[in-house]
């Protein structure tokens, strides 16, 4: 399996540059399925958000340019992401993900859609969430925004922390007339916390 083969590489590399942690994990579901929420500000968090969950498998969801790619796009076909159109989001954006989820696994979403540490969380994650009554997992990755050759006299710290997990069964007790919103605020709340 190309997941399992790239996860176990990918440790064994960074373990030369990175002085790699994880929190909270006694927080992750034990089984899914449920959305992995993680703040997006470097294309690092995609690295070590995989080696956090190991052995679990999550599914990420990418821009369609990657998996397009005559290139490079097996292989992201080959660790399971899956597509979406950020120019022109269409249903697929939200069918996709929650056929996933319905089948049990793990989903992962960067809710602000681009790198951005400031960027504000789009609503798309609890429209998910709603539609699949997926628990949403809350996680941050505290570390440097890229690692180089300096990086093997001094290896950097990074953590992954994981917050506390938003249920389904919570969604009933916010008020039905803006629930994208107060979801959404929750999260973002919840993963500012865990940034501090």
């Amino acid at each position: 399996m190309l997941y399992r083969l790239v996860i176990r590489i990918i440790k064994s590399f960074l373990s030369l540059f990175a002085d790699f942690s994880v929190v909270n994990k006694d927080k992750i579901p034990v089984v899914g399925p449920f959305i992995v929420a993680c703040n997006h500000s470097t294309w690092l968090d995609t690295i070590f958000l995989p080696l956090a969950f190991s052995p679990q498998v999550i599914r990420f969801m990418v821009k369609q340019e990657l998996i397009n790619n005559r290139l490079f796009g097996w292989f992201f076909k080959g660790i399971y992401c899956f597509p979406v159109n950020r120019e022109r989001p269409g249903s697929s954006s939200i069918k996709i993900p929650i056929a996933l989820l319905k089948r049990g696994e793990i989903v992962a979403i960067m809710p602000t859609g681009t790198r951005d540490f400031d960027a504000a969380l789009k609503q798309g994650v609890a429209l998910i969430a709603l539609k699949s009554r997926a628990t949403i997992v809350p996680v941050v990755y505290k570390g440097p925004k890229t690692i180089g050759i300096k990086n093997l006299f001094k290896r950097a710290k990074v953590e992954i922390i994981f917050g506390d997990p938003i249920t389904s069964g919570g969604y009933a007790d916010y008020s039905s007339h803006d629930l994208l919103g107060q979801i959404t605020d929750l999260l973002e709340k919840e993963i500012n916390r865990l940034i501090r």
